[in-house]
């Protein structure tokens, strides 16, 4: 029984590890979208998560991005203070997520075989922010 144990173990370790090393290797990072862009393709929902992180007196905020697309699951992230900062966490607000850009953070198999594309967070709903913390469930969408 303890081999098997020790086998589930290690095999949740590394799916652990892998969906981690996917979120860094994540080149996404947040701005506003471009004048005259165009918003196509179908909305993928997610689950956006912003919360501030304190290492040796120095804060900063972790942005996540977790949801299913095509019935794959895919992270976007970790963003780290972008565009969600320390200084800016308190006074965010629902309006203010609604709109940011995602460039290149196209899940694979979403929008195209390879990913890639610039995502626009297109609808925000169930916002919560705890000054600390922001969780919300967003929509996204592909832009040209």
């Amino acid at each position: 029984m303890s081999k098997i144990f020790s086998f589930k173990a290690k095999m949740i370790s590394i799916l652990l590890i892998a969906a981690l090393m996917l979120g860094l290797a994540s080149t996404g990072y947040a701005q506003e979208p471009p004048e005259g862009s165009k918003i196509s393709g179908k909305a993928t929902d997610a689950i956006l998560t912003a919360v501030v992180v304190e290492i040796e007196s120095f804060p900063f905020v972790v942005q996540t991005i977790v949801g299913t697309c095509n019935k794959i699951p895919f992270v976007i992230g970790p963003l780290i203070n972008n565009p969600i900062t320390p200084e800016n966490i308190g006074s965010i607000t629902q309006e203010q997520v609604e709109g940011i850009l995602l460039a290149n953070s196209g899940p694979p198999g979403c929008y195209s075989e390879f990913g890639g594309e610039d995502l626009v967070i297109s609808r925000v709903s169930s916002f919560s922010n705890a000054v600390e913390a922001i969780g919300a469930e967003i929509s996204l969408q592909k832009v040209e």
